[in-house]
């Protein structure tokens, strides 16, 4: 939901706004990737998220 509501949203924000760690947003972003739900679109700075599903 937070990938929807910024597209531009980082890690670190995500696990602020959610009270998750770091690592546990980057693990939760990895299996979002292998279940093809989620992609990253360019650059870790210039980029952002697309939801696919």
């Amino acid at each position: 939901m937070l990938i929807k509501g910024n597209k531009h949203i980082t890690i670190p924000e995500m696990a602020d706004r959610t009270g998750i760690s770091v690592k546990g947003i980057e693990k939760i972003i990895s299996i979002l990737k292998r279940e093809d739900r989620i992609e990253r679109i360019g650059s870790r700075k210039a980029g952002y998220w697309s939801v696919k599903k």
